[in-house]
């Protein structure tokens, strides 16, 4: 109701995709999916809103079209140069790659994603390609993952480590239950 009074006000480029994101938070993903496409057609924010659509067509299970809406996501933030976020749907592309048991492409696509300089901005790709290298029995490449993340975020001392500190713990507590270390 929020978005709907401040729609009648003010329109902007932004709308379209946080709509699009609240109305998949209130499980009315097909609603959703029509105004991300139509935010599109309207030339909303194309790296935003594809990447909700990418997300949207995942959820509704057409996961190869969800791929294509990454894609150009992932074209628009790369066009933007030093101001692109491609890590975001670099990693959601990862995630619907693991869901199409094709880790190898999930391990690519979480790769470029960390080596980004948005790649610390926030733990998912980070995370995502630790729990695939713990998940193949790759402990020392997985811990490694969570020690170049921390690094690289250490890097940026005005935030703070409060939104990560609780998934490294449970990365790490997760390798030392795999590598028998269970008392660390």
């Amino acid at each position: 109701s929020v978005l709907d009074r401040f729609e009648k006000r003010y329109r902007d480029d932004w709308y379209p995709g946080t709509r699009a994101w609240v109305l998949m938070k209130l499980k009315r993903v097909d609603e959703a999916i029509r105004v991300a496409q139509a935010g599109l057609l309207s030339g909303a924010e194309p790296a935003r809103t594809y990447n909700i659509l990418g997300i949207l067509l995942s959820l509704k299970g057409n996961r190869n079209l969800s791929l294509e809406a990454f894609g150009r996501a992932i074209r628009v933030e790369s066009a933007l140069g030093s101001l692109g976020q491609v890590a975001t749907p670099l990693n959601n592309a990862g995630e619907v790659y693991r869901e199409q048991f094709r880790d190898d492409l999930a391990e690519a696509a979480w790769l470029k994603a960390v080596k980004l300089p948005d790649g610390c901005d926030h733990i998912l790709p980070s995370l995502n390609l630790s729990i695939l290298l713990l998940d193949q029995l790759r402990l020392f490449q997985s811990a490694r993952v969570l020690d170049d993340f921390e690094a690289c975020y250490a890097q940026h001392s005005q935030r703070q480590d409060t939104e990560h500190r609780a998934l490294i713990a449970l990365g790490r507590g997760r390798i030392a239950l795999h590598s028998g270390d269970i008392w660390r």
